[in-house]
């Protein structure tokens, strides 16, 4: 059971920079496409990456051995990172043009021409040349890590929280679990009102809910296979 609830947080690592960003821009920060992160906003996030591996490591209390093996894994991962970065910046590159082409094309005539449609398009495929490699990939680092934990750290990642002791208090909780309770109560009341199907609502409740774990639980993965991990790894 709890290899399984991993599961989609290996998902999402197996090559965490081969997956190719779009070639017309990549978010800035995490504000939005228009946001720009100031310096002061970098450098606080850097401390939540920093204290989100101290945490992590400490809960995991891993042995010389765990450890040499998941520096070993994070320094592969990593390079897989930048060569990607590397390969994203190539395509950028040549984005950039046929990008720039298709704008005046659109300002000029109100649509693209048939050969810069067909530039775009090859861009676009380019980005999904070696799926099936990635999907590999994703397959290794998957079981590489479970060779590497025992199970009770694969739950203990699958329940990490960083900076937990911070809060939210017990009052703040209760309130949290009011306003869900009485969204259910909602959400209820408007299928009876309406005839839908109970199974139906619970089934889309359901998908809510494993989204949300899965996204939680990718958060954690970036952590346990971050260069701050790495870096509290060789201490």
């Amino acid at each position: 059971m709890t290899r399984k609830l991993f599961a989609p947080v290996l998902a999402s690592l197996a090559a965490l920079g081969l997956l190719f960003a779009s070639p017309v821009a990549a978010r800035p920060g995490k504000g939005g496409p228009d946001m720009e992160p100031t310096a002061e906003m970098k450098a606080v996030h850097a401390l939540k990456k920093q204290i989100a591996a101290e945490e992590l490591a400490a809960a995991l209390n891993l042995s010389a051995e765990q450890k040499t093996q998941l520096s070993a894994l994070i320094q592969q991962v990593v390079a897989a990172k930048d060569d990607a970065r590397e390969a994203r910046s190539e395509l950028a590159a040549e984005a950039e043009p046929i990008l720039a082409k298709y704008l005046r094309e659109v300002q000029n005539r109100g649509e693209p021409s048939a050969a810069t449609l067909e530039k775009v398009r090859a861009l676009r495929d380019r980005r999904h040349e070696g799926k099936d490699g990635r999907k590999e990939a994703r397959e290794g680092v998957r079981e590489s890590l479970q060779s590497i934990l025992s199970r009770e750290q694969l739950e203990t990642v699958a329940k990490f929280r960083p900076m937990s002791a911070v809060g939210p208090d017990e009052e703040r909780q209760e309130a949290r679990r009011e306003r869900r309770e009485k969204r259910r109560e909602r959400v209820r009341d408007f299928a009876e009102e309406n005839d839908i199907d109970p199974e139906a609502l619970e089934e889309l409740r359901d998908g809510k809910r494993k989204r949300g774990a899965k996204r939680k639980m990718r958060r954690t993965a970036h952590v346990l296979l971050s260069p701050e991990m790495l870096d509290v790894l060789s201490r």
